[in-house]
């Protein structure tokens, strides 16, 4: 009668790399969850933060508003867009670029949508016009006062991306006991800023420090 030779069969073998599979399986589940939920965390963080930038810029252009007897400090555009309702436009003038250099001048926002004809990347734009005796396009007229710009002439490639895929925004602002969409005035009590991304809004408050006007 032979002896089995020594050693382990194919079965066996197979069986022992399939319960370390098995195993090893188990062990890193757990971690690669904890990692697919950093990872979703951190998208999420780094939105929120830049988002919250961008708010933060609104308002520190608003909290810096030169008042002008001239013309007003702020207008309000309201508009409905195609595709997303809220479609506003908003005028400052501010003395927020002086800390980039420069002196008082129109600070303005909009949001523009992706565009594959001119390579546009849609979000919400900011613009510092600093010489606000030309039009956006200077074969028109000039306007008579920097609220008299027109905003749809302004091109991306002037403005500033502030704020990656934000597809819409709405701009209140507090007067008279409730919120109103259009506006043209000195500094008003307070504004609030809806911004759309899809499916999904975020809304926005702060209180205005007030001047003599």
């Amino acid at each position: 009668m032979k002896k089995r030779a020594a050693g382990f069969t194919l079965i066996e073998i197979l069986l022992a790399v399939g319960l370390v599979g098995i195993i090893a399986a188990v062990a890193l589940a757990p971690l690669v969850f904890t990692v697919i939920s950093l990872e979703d965390a951190q998208r999420s963080w780094t939105a929120t933060r830049t988002e919250g930038a961008a708010v933060e810029t609104i308002f520190r252009d608003l909290r810096n508003m030169v008042q002008n007897p001239a013309f007003a400090s702020l207008r309000v555009i309201h508009k409905d867009g195609l595709q997303v309702k809220e479609d506003d436009r908003v005028l400052i003038w501010s003395a927020s670029p002086m800390h980039e250099g420069r002196s008082v001048g129109l600070v303005v926002y909009r949001v523009l949508a992706d565009s594959t004809l001119d390579k546009t990347a849609g979000g919400l734009y900011r613009w510092t016009v600093m010489d606000t005796t030309l039009s956006a396009d200077r074969r028109e007229a000039r306007p008579e006062t920097p609220m008299d710009l027109d905003p749809e002439k302004l091109e991306a490639a002037r403005g500033k991306l502030l704020l990656p895929g934000a597809q819409g925004m709405r701009f209140q602002v507090w007067q008279d006991g409730d919120w109103s969409d259009e506006y043209q005035g000195g500094t008003p009590a307070a504004v609030a800023v809806e911004l759309t991304f899809g499916k999904e809004k975020s809304r926005h408050e702060t209180w205005l420090p007030q001047v003599f006007q």
